[in-house]
C-alpha cells in the first residue's frame, strides 16, 4: 500500500491530502491443466477434450493457444496433438503450462469376416460356421 500525495513546488509546505493506493501482488500463472479425453470410435468419429483443473470463473482455456473460450469442454476434433492451456480471466497474460493431448485417429472398421460353413446333413442336423478372417485378440463376432 503507497500513500500518494502531490506538494507545491513553491511552497513545499502545501501538501494534499493522502490517496492510499494498492498494488496488487503479481498473479500466479494457473496450474497446469489436467483433462479427460474421449477417443473417435467409428461409432462417433471425433474426439473430445474436457478440462478438469483448474476449475472456475476465473479460467479460460484453450488448445491452441491463441483462441480461448470459458467451456471447458472442446469437442468434433479430428486427429492430432493439441496443446491445452489455461489462462486468468483477469491476466491474459498468465497462462498455464501446456499439455500435451493426443486425439487418435478414428479406427478402422475390420474387413468384412469370411468364413468356412458346414451345412446340416441327416447325419448331423444342425450347421456350423466359422470365421477365417478377420482373426486376432482385437475382434469379436457376431
Amino acid at each position: 500500500t503507497y500513500s500518494v500525495t502531490a506538494r507545491n513546488t513553491s511552497d513545499p509546505t502545501c501538501v494534499s491530502t493522502v490517496l492510499s493506493v494498492t498494488i496488487n501482488d503479481v498473479p500466479n500463472a494457473p496450474a497446469t491443466p489436467t483433462a479427460d479425453v474421449v477417443q473417435p470410435t467409428c461409432e462417433t468419429p471425433s474426439g473430445k477434450i474436457s478440462i478438469t483443473s483448474p476449475l472456475g470463473a476465473g479460467y479460460e482455456y484453450s488448445i491452441d493457444g491463441t483462441n480461448y473460450q470459458a467451456s471447458v469442454d472442446f469437442i468434433n476434433l479430428t486427429s492430432g496433438t493439441y496443446s491445452v492451456t489455461a489462462r486468468n480471466t483477469s491476466d491474459p497474460t498468465c497462462v498455464s503450462t501446456a499439455l500435451s493431448v493426443t486425439i487418435n485417429d478414428v479406427p478402422n472398421a475390420p474387413a468384412t469376416p469370411t468364413a468356412d460353413v458346414v451345412q446340416p446333413t441327416c447325419a448331423v442336423p444342425s450347421g456350423k460356421i466359422s470365421i477365417t478372417a478377420p482373426l486376432g485378440a482385437g475382434f469379436e463376432y457376431s
